[in-house]
This record gives structure tokens, C-alpha cells and sequence, in this order.
């Protein structure tokens, strides 16, 4: 739980961000929190990092703490310990790059090895703004979806696309 301005409990849900190197989990974090994109940057998180915010879900104020981790395989192990306590998990993937999604399956893998069971899961396409790019169509993210157990949304840390949508169902399902 945290407190507001008031000093009043609200709820607090962890949210962790995983997938391959980038596939723009930070640039989703940074566009919810800070509405903003940072054009031709490339951030590079080197083991973990995590930001809050507060958004209202269902009419109740409720505290978002969403956990950025790194997509490198070097950095696995330390992400592991983060699963524990966590609402929801969003799996990331770039809708330009194949590869990105068919390395879901050992994500879940991961996920699912390490997430307590009623963790929300979500599955993200994200770099949709890049329709000209597109190497994973939206028929087969859902599919993947579907057999994950997750959620879909296909977003755009550039445009905004469905960036807020999806974590406001994080906060109003977790």
C-alpha cells in the first residue's frame, strides 16, 4: 500500500516489463510515465529500474510501480527474484521482428516459472507505428496471446498508441 497527498492508503500493484533487448520496454515506461517518446535514443537498461504512477481504475486511485528489466540474457538471473509479488507481468515484443516473438515461449517459460499463478499476463506488440516493418501480424500475436493465457494489445511508445489503455487494464484487472 501507498499513501496519497492526504495520507490515505491506496492499492499498489507491481507491474514487471520483460522480452527480448529492444523491443521498447523502457520507451513504453517512459511514454506512460512521462508522455513522452525519445526519438533515435536507445536506452540500454542494465539490470533493472522502475517507475510509479498513479491512475484511477474504476473510480479508486491506485499505484502503479512498473519494473523495467533488461532484455539481455546476461541479465536473466537477476530478473528472476522480481517476479515474486509482482500483479502483473507485460511480455514485450516488437511487431518487426519475428524472432522477438517467437522468443515468447521461453519467456513464458520464464514467467510462469517464476510468477505466482494469478499474475495477470499480458502480451504487448509494440512498434506498431511501423506497419511498413511488419514481420508478425496481428492474427498471430493473438494467437500467441491465446495460448499464453495473456492479454493482447499492440501499441506504439512513439504515437501512444494504446499505451495507456493497456496499463489502465493492468490497474483495473491485477
Amino acid at each position: 500500500m501507498s499513501t496519497d497527498s492526504k495520507g490515505k492508503n491506496i492499492p499498489t500493484f507491481k507491474v514487471l516489463l520483460v522480452g527480448d533487448s529492444c523491443v521498447g520496454k523502457t520507451s513504453l515506461l517512459i511514454r506512460f510515465k512521462d508522455r513522452i517518446f525519445l526519438k533515435g535514443t536507445y536506452i540500454s537498461t542494465v539490470g533493472i529500474d522502475y517507475k510509479a504512477k498513479v491512475v484511477n481504475a474504476n473510480g479508486i486511485p491506485v499505484q502503479l510501480k512498473i519494473w523495467d528489466t533488461a532484455g539481455q540474457e546476461k541479465f536473466r538471473s537477476l530478473t528472476k527474484s522480481y517476479y515474486r509479488d509482482s500483479n502483473a507481468v507485460v511480455l514485450v515484443y516488437d511487431i518487426s521482428r519475428m524472432d522477438t516473438l517467437l522468443h515468447t515461449k521461453s519467456w513464458m517459460d520464464e514467467i510462469t516459472g517464476n510468477a505466482d499463478s494469478k499474475t495477470l499476463l499480458l502480451l504487448a506488440g509494440n512498434k506498431a507505428d511501423e506497419a511498413r516493418e511488419r514481420a508478425v501480424s496481428k492474427r498471430d500475436g493473438e494467437r500467441v496471446a491465446k495460448e499464453c493465457g495473456a492479454l493482447f494489445w499492440e501499441t506504439s511508445a512513439k504515437t501512444g498508441q494504446n499505451v495507456d489503455a493497456m496499463f489502465h487494464s493492468v490497474a483495473e484487472l491485477a
